[in-house]
């Protein structure tokens, strides 16, 4: 067995009552998304009734992709954030200006794996921590875990892409060889439509870590 518990980031989170639900079971994280284009896009005028939804005791996450860092930090002031997820071609700099000018919140960078996983040798620098996803993010396809080999940083990462129930032992497996393997994000394999999740779904993720 490992050491730690893996810890959990719920993503794509859009209707109040189930973000009271799911964050009952007691993931470490509760992501919303602020991109326009994502089908759990939650707009601005339906952000207070979400985050007001969950406890204190949850961390907060927004997603942004290739955002203005204005725009960030406008709502990182306005709401409950924790942590600033950039899902897009955010570079070091991005990061580091980030840092700065939003020092209350992690700065997670979101890095996309293709088949070659080339991007897992030299990611952006500066993040707090990384989320590998399957090229596709949302979609529910993972991507080759060999490739997380190619990673050889010591910034932790959550791993994602088609994570649910079903893929827990695994990463539990994948944690043994990969210390800085640190969570999961989990997102369309626990839902019922996009941005509403099953809350039995999500508590079989949680027994499991």
């Amino acid at each position: 067995m490992i050491a730690r518990r893996l810890l959990v980031k719920v993503c794509g989170m859009r209707d109040p009552e189930n973000a009271r639900e799911v964050s009952a079971l007691g993931p470490d994280y509760l992501g919303f998304i602020a991109v326009p284009e994502s089908p759990r896009y939650v707009a601005p005028e339906k952000r207070d009734a979400l985050l007001q939804a969950i406890p204190a005791t949850t961390k907060t996450v927004g997603v942004f992709r290739d955002a203005d860092i204005e725009e960030i930090e406008a709502v990182t002031r306005r709401y409950r954030v924790s942590a600033v997820q950039l899902h897009g071609n955010e570079d070091s700099a991005y990061i580091s200006e980030c840092k700065l000018r939003i020092p209350s919140c992690q700065i997670f960078k979101a890095i996309t794996v293709s088949e070659s996983g080339s991007e897992l040798v030299s990611p952006p620098k500066g993040a707090d921590l990384y989320i590998f996803d399957g090229f596709n993010p949302g979609s529910g396809e993972s991507f080759n875990w060999d490739h997380l080999a190619k990673y050889r940083g010591d910034t932790p990462f959550f791993l994602a892409g088609g994570i649910g129930p079903l893929s827990i032992d695994s990463v539990k497996l994948l944690a043994h060889k990969y210390t800085m393997l640190f969570g999961v994000d989990v997102n369309s394999k626990v839902e019922l439509a996009p941005g509403i999740k099953l809350p039995d779904l999500v508590r079989d993720v949680m027994r499991k870590v």
